[in-house]
């Protein structure tokens, strides 16, 4: 009985260790992670009503909580996640912007040059499942189709008028090229995004298995909206006239297939300036998604426009 009873003792000490461990493992506030702020604007809508909405934004109380869950939700989508690359509003974009890892990849990524022999550049948008290139989850249906015409074009299947080299348009990063598609920093930055849902990646339902339990708005700072966007479109302004040269055509999928909603990627391409060399003639729409009524496939769209560049 005493060797049964230590055993049970054992198993529950064992019980209380693991749960700590799982504890303090999981806590997105660790004292040794630097995450961006909240900006002063979206500090004092927390515990506020949000204007024309029946919700109210998340509490002060519930700020640190509520996004330590928020970041959980971006590790399972991506296991390689750097936790301080993330942001869920535009205030804590502005924030990351500064971050030494994202500093660090723009000053190196404005000088990159695409090699010559590419006569197509082609702005595609980021996904929210990474990475984008040979090492890639089998999630993404936008970069299985971009990754499929790389391939096309490598084994000589396809013959565009032009050799075709795809850029990804990102927020925090400003762009990808496809050279690194298995080798940029992991991040997850939604904060920019102005429906709720899409900045919290939670449905009404959703919320009864969150920490706050109820229903409630992430802040959203219209002026650091437009900072964050202003600069990365810098940034996508000097990639693109370091890569400028005669011959070469640039092309985007970024528009939305409606035309009613200005995507930020839209956005970020407005204050980029690039009208020059980005006509809006050559802007093109990004593919539709699996529950549109056009069952047109993502290879489809993309090879309908290329073709005609």
């Amino acid at each position: 009985m005493l060797f049964y009873a230590n055993a049970e003792k054992i198993t529950q000490l064992a019980n209380i260790y693991f749960n700590l461990i799982k504890k303090y493992s999981q806590d997105a506030y660790s004292a040794d992670i630097n995450y961006p702020d909240l900006s002063d604007e979206e500090r004092a809508q927390l515990g506020e009503p949000k204007p024309g909405s029946s919700y109210s934004y998340v509490k002060p109380e519930d700020w640190k909580k509520f996004r330590s869950f928020l970041v959980e939700q971006s590790n399972r989508s991506n296991p390689l996640l750097d936790r301080e690359l993330t942001a869920y509003t535009p205030g804590e974009t502005v924030n990351l912007l500064n971050n030494p890892k994202i500093v660090k990849w723009m000053n190196e990524v404005r000088n990159f040059r695409i090699p010559e022999e590419y006569k197509i550049i082609a702005l595609v948008p980021c996904a929210k499942t990474k990475p984008w290139g040979a090492t890639r989850p089998k999630k993404s249906d936008l970069y299985n189709a971009l990754n499929k015409i790389v391939d096309m074009q490598r084994d000589a299947q396809l013959n565009p008028k032009g050799k075709i080299y795809f850029v990804t348009i990102s927020e925090p990063l400003g762009v990808v090229p496809q050279d690194l598609w298995d080798n940029f920093p992991q991040y997850d930055n939604p904060g920019l995004f102005r429906d709720p849902a899409m900045r919290s990646g939670l449905f009404t339902k959703d919320y009864e298995n969150t920490p706050i339990k109820t229903k409630h708005i992430i802040p959203f700072d219209e002026t650091a909206y437009e900072q964050a966007i202003k600069n990365l479109g810098s940034t996508i302004e000097q990639f693109m006239s370091n890569n400028k040269l005669d011959g070469r055509v640039f092309v985007s999928f970024v528009e939305d297939q409606s035309g009613r909603i200005k995507t930020t990627h839209s956005d970020m391409l407005d204050k980029a300036n690039v009208g020059e060399i980005l006509p809006p003639e050559q802007r093109f729409t990004k593919p539709s998604g699996k529950t549109s009524r056009d069952k047109q496939t993502p290879i489809d769209h993309y090879m309908k426009y290329l073709k005609q560049v």
